[in-house]
């Protein structure tokens, strides 16, 4: 603690709101936090069932983006490989054919 007084001292406003945003971001415990706001949001988020079941879902979201833009990508490489029909690739990747073909259109050049 005597280690952040000394680093704080000669530091501006605006560098110790800039120490304790980055603390708050790193921050697990909401009481612990400096900006009451952010401390009210994490709160909501990790002591509410509500929040809880909001993070939950933005997650469940997240991953079903992110396993779709992979699908794209390993179509977009088989079809530059040009050793499988749009079809097969549409399989391999589980997308719909239509997707596939949409891909395709989009690297002719």
């Amino acid at each position: 603690m005597q280690d952040n007084q000394q680093n704080t001292q000669g530091s501006s406003s605006r560098e110790i709101k800039l120490l304790q945003l980055i603390h708050d971001l790193n921050c697990p415990d909401p009481d612990k936090m400096f900006i009451p706001e952010l401390a009210e949001r994490v709160r909501y988020f990790k002591q509410t069932k509500e929040g809880q079941k909001e993070m939950s879902d933005w997650f469940a979201n997240y991953e079903n983006i992110a396993i779709q833009r992979t699908k794209e990508n390993i179509a977009v490489n088989l079809i530059k490989l040009n050793k499988l029909t749009l079809e097969e690739i549409a399989q391999v990747t589980e997308l719909t054919l239509n997707d596939v073909q949409s891909l395709a259109q989009t690297l002719k050049p």
